[in-house]
């Protein structure tokens, strides 16, 4: 095997390396925009988790309250931010009834 032709297999094992790294990086990226989908649906079903631990009544209070205080640095808001606001007040005016 002649100089020229180590050269040429050389070339040619490149340009395979590179098409197997190009893909490579395509199946990154698709899997990467897969996970992030996914992190995005997973933090969507922890607030609505959140959310029904906190409006449920037969939950103990306590579970409320931790349930609350996540989802509010979790970012929830709206009404059930209200609710729970609501629901601190009077859970608190309660304790210093008793």
């Amino acid at each position: 095997m002649g100089l020229t032709e180590i050269v040429v297999a050389l070339i040619g094992f490149a340009g395979v390396v590179a098409a197997a790294s190009i893909s490579v990086v395509a199946s990154n990226k698709r899997l990467e925009k897969k996970v992030d989908k996914n992190a995005e649906h997973d933090k969507e079903q922890y607030l609505a988790i959140l959310r029904l631990t906190i409006t449920a009544d037969h939950v103990p209070v306590s579970e409320r309250i931790i349930a609350g205080d996540k989802y509010i640095k979790l970012g929830g808001n709206g009404d059930v931010k209200a609710y729970y606001e609501q629901f601190l007040k009077e859970n608190l005016k309660q304790q210093e009834e008793e």
